[in-house]
This record gives structure tokens, C-alpha cells and sequence, in this order.
């Protein structure tokens, strides 16, 4: 992408207009951010972005996107019938190992929301798929690295 630091693309979607998506981490503190929703880099252990171009290949927008301020990266990316970006990954913390993330922004590049999930202590989740229907429902696949015992 250009930063002076280590940028790494995890996965690639594209859109119905024929826009491709990146998402994945960075630790460049000069990541080249367009119209973000988040400007500067959160953490030196590396942040998540997401990158948006259009067919011809002019970045249209790009933003850091970290939520919880450790190591965070983006495993998949999928569009919805809207055209907002659907982003999923894990955390790092100073703790160890973190949630699963799932980060949806617009079309444009504006923030939606955000959701993390896990077990015990937020230790050991991961989100590695995302899809989404006609209708917009959002389907993440993962794991946990955690014991559950059901009862």
C-alpha cells in the first residue's frame, strides 16, 4: 500500500460495482489513510485496515480499524446487498491471546459498528469466515481455544 512499515493484505473481496476490498494489518504509522474513519495507527504491535479501490485501481478509501488497542488483523472480508464491508480477525493484547473481531462499515468508508466475541476472560476466539444473505444477515465462522464444558 506504501507505508514505510510491514502492511500485510489477508483477504480480498470485491463488490457489486466491481470495487475491490482489502483488508489485513499494518504496523506503518504512515499508512496511506483516504477519507478514514480512523486516521493514526493504534498500536506498534500492528493495526487492522481495510482498503477500498475501484476498477481501475484508484483507492477510493482506507482506514486503520482497530477497536482494542493490541495486535489486531482481519482473516475475511465480504460486502452485504448494501455495499457495507464486512470485516472479521482476532486481537492480541497485552493479556495474550484475544476475541474474535467483526467490524462492518459503509459503503463510503463511515463506521457502522463493531462487535467482539469470546469465552472466559477474552482468551483464545478467532473469526476466520464471514458471508452474508440477500437479506443482509451476517454469518462469522471461527473457533476457541478455550475448554467449554456444557451442563
Amino acid at each position: 500500500m506504501g507505508g514505510s512499515d510491514r502492511e500485510d493484505a489477508y483477504c480480498l473481496t470485491s463488490d457489486a460495482s466491481g470495487n475491490a476490498i482489502i483488508a489485513g494489518t499494518t504496523k506503518s504509522a504512515d499508512f496511506p489513510v483516504l477519507n478514514a474513519y480512523q486516521s493514526t495507527l493504534q498500536s506498534a504491535s500492528g493495526d487492522p485496515f481495510i482498503a477500498k479501490f475501484n476498477g481501475a485501481g484508484t483507492l477510493l478509501w482506507s482506514t486503520y480499524a482497530s477497536m482494542l488497542g493490541g495486535y489486531e488483523w482481519f482473516n475475511d472480508i465480504t460486502t452485504d446487498p448494501g455495499g457495507n464491508v464486512i470485516a472479521v480477525g482476532k486481537a492480541w493484547g497485552a493479556m495474550g491471546e484475544g476475541p474474535g473481531l467483526v467490524f462492518k462499515m459503509s459503503a463510503g468508508g463511515g463506521f457502522r459498528w463493531f462487535r467482539y466475541f469470546d469465552g472466559f476472560q477474552m482468551h483464545g476466539s478467532f473469526a476466520n469466515g464471514v458471508a452474508t444473505d440477500g437479506s443482509g444477515n451476517i454469518f462469522v465462522v471461527g473457533g476457541t481455544t478455550m475448554i467449554i464444558i456444557f451442563l
